[in-house]
This record gives C-alpha cells, structure tokens and sequence, in this order.
C-alpha cells in the first residue's frame, strides 16, 4: 500500500465582512475585471474574483470603509505579478517595471494604465493613515516581493537551489505575505507603533505567517509549478537536494507547515505575555535563517528596522491553489543575487500620499 500524505491543518476560525462591506467589494470587484477585459491580463478576472475572498480571511475587521485599501492590494495584486512573472523578458526590464508602479502610486494624476492605476488607489486609500516609518515598511516589503519575482522569474531561474536555510528565506518572500501583513493595520483602529512594528515579536510573527502561507502554497501547487518548470517549491527542493520521494517531500513540507503555525500560535500569544517565549522557537533551526547572501542589500532607510537579522527576498501568493509562472529546468549554475542597490524610488523617503 503505498504511503499517505500528511494534511496541513490550520483551523483559524472563518471571519465574515459585515454585509455592507462584502457589497462593496463585490461591486469593486466587477469593476476591477471589467478594466482588465481590454488588456494582457484578461485571463486573471477568475483570480481576481477569488480573490475577493481572501480578502474576508485576511481582513477579518474591516468595515465598509476600512476594507477600501486592502481590497484594492488584493484586487490588483496578481495583475500586478503578472508583468514581472510571466511578461518581463530581464532583469533589467522588470526592474523598470517596479519604477513604475512606484512612479504611478505617487503621481500627482492617475495613469491610464489600470495596474498601476489600481495601485495608485490603493496607496492613496492606505498610506493616508501610515506613519513614515510605516509607510517605509511597506514600500520595502512590497519592493523586495516585486523584485525577487522579477529576478526569480529571470536570472534565478537556471541557478542551482541555495541551502534549505536561505531557500526558506526565498520561498518566504516569494509568499509575498508581508505586504499584505503590512496593510492590515489599516482596518483597525488601533495601528501598532512604530517601535513595536519594528521590534522582533512582531516581526517574527509576520515571518511565521508568510512561511505558513509559502509552504501551504508549494504543498498545493507542486504538481502544477512541476509541470511548469517552477523550481522555486519546498517540495521540489527536498526532492532536488535531499533525493526524498514526492510523498515523503509533501510528508516532510506539511510536518513542517503544521509546525509554524503552532509556532504562529504561540508568537501571538506571546504578544500578549511579552515574558513568554514561544517554545517551539529553539526546535526548528531552519525556520529561522542566518544572515547569508540574501542579505545583501543597501541599508534601509528607517534606522529601527536596521538591528533585525532577517535575509530579506520576495514576491506574492496568498491562496494554496496559486499558480506560479513557468520557468525554465534548473540548470547547474550557483545562486548569486547581488548586490546592486534597491529601486532609486525606495532609497527615496518617506513616500508622499497624494490627497
């Protein structure tokens, strides 16, 4: 008989938007794919639908008015992942492509492009209510998710797979979680400080998430991204390094999934105990990667942020049934990311919010 798989389980209770919000969000979200009908990314208006509903999982208290900025980041974001996943034929080019989506989040008018329109809206709608150094936090996470999904669509996408401690800082930006962690303040009335945010509980929560998410991601999707050329899968990493079977490698990334939730579990309680420390944090030394050479990276421009120990990478997939675009076989070749400097726009600082 041959093995069974193991289940990822994460039973967070379903929230539900109160009805005034989830008719909102159902008219904006024809609206939305009603303006991508004429374009490249017409095929997604079915994603887009779908997700409308994670934005009721993921902003479980929002309003009719406060579900506006998080709603537009959900609506726009797999439009917004398209270009540099699938539509950028370099580095180079996609790189420009992140210039102008910043460029088009803080115009003065909004641009006729709709991707970008949509994110300028978003940004009005959000940054209103961030502090600068809240404000910094996103633009770096949303910079550092669009960035390696350019790069891992381009250059990255031969080279041989780095050690499971920095695959796991890749594939966890490669969830793109924490730009959308980032926005959930903007639904409650009680926005975190400054410092909290940047200190390490919260932090650690926020990572804990997006590998939550990562791993669930590459768990459901392994045989699809497979087919596609996708290398960028735990899955696929423990059967391409550690020769495991498929079985064992889906065993081995739902163990570890189920693991970082209870983990998530008990950083959020801890929370609220500042004096109690998760114990699941000493267990699992590759949830909880060394600096490497995926921090390499010019400083950032908020000095509290400077102190964290965490490789920053990126990208974006919040549902487990998400599709990652094809890439190429792996080839033998050694991962390098560099070290150029970040988008001349995020070196900028604090980012102005249009009225």
């Amino acid at each position: 008989m041959p093995p069974v798989e193991s289940a990822i389980v994460i039973d967070f209770e379903p929230a539900r938007l109160p009805d005034d919000a989830r008719r909102w969000l159902s008219d904006r979200t024809e609206q939305v794919i009603h303006l991508l009908r004429p374009t490249p990314y017409r095929h997604l208006t079915s994603t887009v639908a779908a997700c409308a509903d994670l934005v009721e999982i993921a902003y479980p208290l929002a309003d009719a008015r406060t579900v506006m900025a998080p709603a537009e980041w959900m609506l726009w974001v797999y439009p917004l992942d398209e270009y540099p996943e699938k539509l950028s034929p370099s580095t180079a080019d996609g790189m420009a492509y992140i210039d102008r989506i910043f460029a088009a989040m803080t115009a003065e008018h909004a641009p006729d492009e709709p991707v970008a329109a949509g994110m300028r809206r978003m940004w009005q709608l959000a940054g209103a209510s961030m502090s600068p150094a809240w404000q910094n936090e996103f633009w770096a996470d949303l910079n550092d998710y669009l960035t390696v999904a350019v790069r891992s669509a381009t250059e990255l996408r031969d080279k041989l797979l780095p050690d499971l401690d920095d695959f796991i800082a890749l594939r966890r930006d490669l969830s793109g979680t924490k730009p959308t962690i980032d926005l959930i303040e903007t639904t409650t009335a009680t926005p975190l400080t400054d410092t909290f945010r940047a200190g390490p509980a919260w932090q650690e929560c926020k990572n804990a998430c997006a590998d939550v998410i990562a791993w669930t991601n590459c768990y459901y999707s392994y045989s699809r991204e497979t087919s596609e050329g996708e290398p960028h899968n735990l899955v696929n990493y423990f059967i391409q390094q550690q020769g495991m079977t498929v079985t064992a490698a889906k065993q081995r990334v739902a163990a570890m999934t189920n693991a970082r939730v209870g983990e998530f579990r008990a950083r959020t309680q801890a929370l609220k105990d500042p004096g109690r420390r998760p114990r699941s944090a000493a267990r699992h030394r590759t949830l909880h990667p060394r600096p490497s050479v995926l921090d390499a990276r010019p400083p950032r421009l908020v000095p509290a942020r400077e102190t964290r120990p965490l490789p920053r990478t990126c990208h974006l997939r919040l549902s487990s049934q998400a599709v990652i675009s094809p890439r190429r076989p792996v080839r033998a070749r050694p991962l390098s990311l560099g070290t150029e400097p970040r988008s001349a726009l995020l070196r900028r600082g604090p980012f102005p919010v249009r009225p």
